[in-house]
C-alpha cells in the first residue's frame, strides 16, 4: 500500500497508540484548539521513523515550538490513510480492521469520537531498520 510519508507517520502512531493499549486518540476541539501531548508524540515519531520537516512544521510555530496537532490535521490524515488503505483493499470488509475507526463517543470530548485503529493489537508488528518490534 503506496502511502506519503505524513499520513504513514500519523498511521504509525495510530498504530503504536493501538499496539501500547486501547489505543483511543480524542480529537482536539474543533477550531484553533491543538493537543500539545499528541504533538510531542508525532514529532517523536517523525525523529525515530524520519518524517519530512514540512509535515512536522504542521505541529510548530515558527520558532520551531511545539504547538500541537488540530483536529483538522488529524481529519485529513484519517481521510488520506483511508484513501490509500482501501485503494488497494476494495472490499469494505475486508479494509475495516486496518483503518481507523470512530465507534466509541468521545470520553474527553463530549459530543465528539474516539479513533484508534480497528486491528487488534496482537496483529501489530512494527519493525524499522533503527528499532526492534514495539
Amino acid at each position: 500500500i503506496e502511502m506519503s510519508k505524513a499520513p504513514l507517520l500519523y498511521y504509525l502512531w495510530y498504530l503504536e497508540k493501538r499496539f501500547k493499549g486501547e489505543g483511543w486518540v480524542t480529537n482536539p476541539r474543533s477550531g484553533k484548539h491543538r493537543d500539545l501531548a499528541f504533538g510531542k508524540e508525532l514529532e517523536d515519531c517523525y525523529e525515530r521513523y524520519g518524517g519530512d520537516r514540512r509535515s512536522l512544521k504542521r505541529l510548530q510555530d515558527a520558532d520551531g515550538e511545539m504547538l500541537g496537532v488540530t483536529a483538522d490535521t488529524l481529519r485529513d490524515m484519517r481521510s488520506k490513510i483511508k484513501k490509500a488503505i482501501t485503494m488497494v483493499i476494495t472490499d469494505t470488509e475486508l479494509a475495516s480492521p486496518y483503518l481507523v475507526e470512530d465507534s466509541r463517543p468521545s470520553v474527553k470530548n463530549p459530543g465528539g469520537k474516539d479513533f484508534r485503529v480497528a486491528l487488534s493489537p496482537r496483529y501489530i508488528h512494527i519493525h524499522s531498520g533503527l528499532h526492534d518490534n514495539l
